[in-house]
């Protein structure tokens, strides 16, 4: 075989085996994965939607999103779970609220997407689920005791994800400009369906209508002192993750700590 033949073969193997990579340890040649396998399955009703999405996905999107997620979050998929398990299918009655969902904390490489409207909506709700899976993999890849707290594990978390994937979905032509009051929206809203998870009551914030009230020009002010506080830290955690000098798991405390002061210069 010629030494052309010979780099023919090569360039084939990679294209084949993209999201591998080849690292030389002497005099052996080992093969490291650089993001999980996604495996997509789909229950009733769902199988003609994910067979049109799963090609659509590969071919504009897996490969950026993944190492998207690893820039803004500073976490690595490498030696997390081989493969993701991605299923559509229907939500239960506690599950409706939802447009898809991450198996955390027991399973983070299992996620379910419930909403199927279109190949941009699927691949803007599978990236929010891949960065809650990377974070939540990292945690039992470290084999870190982690006790689920309300703010920090459920309302910071969720903000954080809003927003690195709101930055994602910027980088890939999905969306044109970030939203920090629909992120810190997003953050109260989930938190209250998971409290009232809890408490075993039915609520769907997701639904709740304006009753034409106007806030006070306190809560306004709050409001606005929020926003912009969490502007000027997002924009803070863009250049130290980028850096190295923090990643997303360090941040979800930030979170708790930017807003636990919220109110003191008020």
């Amino acid at each position: 075989m010629s030494a052309a033949d010979k780099a023919d073969g090569i360039k084939g193997f990679l294209k084949l085996n993209k999201n591998r990579r080849i690292v030389s340890n002497g005099a052996r040649s080992v093969t490291l994965r650089e993001w999980p396998d996604i495996v997509f399955q789909a229950k009733r009703g769902y199988k003609a939607k994910v067979r049109d999405f799963e090609p659509f996905w590969k071919e504009n999107y897996e490969r950026k999103a993944f190492k998207l997620i690893e820039k803004y979050t500073g976490l690595q998929w490498r030696r997390l779970a081989s493969h993701i398990e991605v299923v559509a299918r229907q939500p239960n009655e506690n599950q409706k609220v939802f447009a898809a969902l991450t198996d955390i904390p027991r399973r983070p490489y299992s996620i379910s997407l419930f909403d199927v409207k279109s190949n941009e909506s699927l691949s803007k709700d599978l990236i929010h689920e891949l960065i809650h899976s990377i974070m939540w993999s990292t945690y039992l890849r470290d084999q870190r005791t982690k006790k689920i707290g309300l703010f920090d594990d459920i309302f910071a978390d969720e903000l954080l994800t809003e927003l690195i994937s709101q930055k994602i979905y910027i980088r890939l032509r999905l969306s044109k400009k970030m939203d920090y009051r629909g992120a810190l929206q997003y953050g109260f809203e989930t938190s209250l369906e998971k409290i009232a998870d809890i408490l075993g009551v039915k609520a769907d914030p997701w639904k709740l209508k304006k009753d034409g009230r106007k806030s006070s020009a306190a809560a306004k002010n709050l409001r606005k002192d929020m926003l912009k506080k969490l502007e000027k830290w997002f924009r803070e955690y863009l250049r130290n993750v980028e850096t190295g000098t923090t990643n997303a798991l360090k941040a979800v405390n930030e979170i708790a700590n930017l807003f636990s002061n919220i109110s003191e210069n008020q």
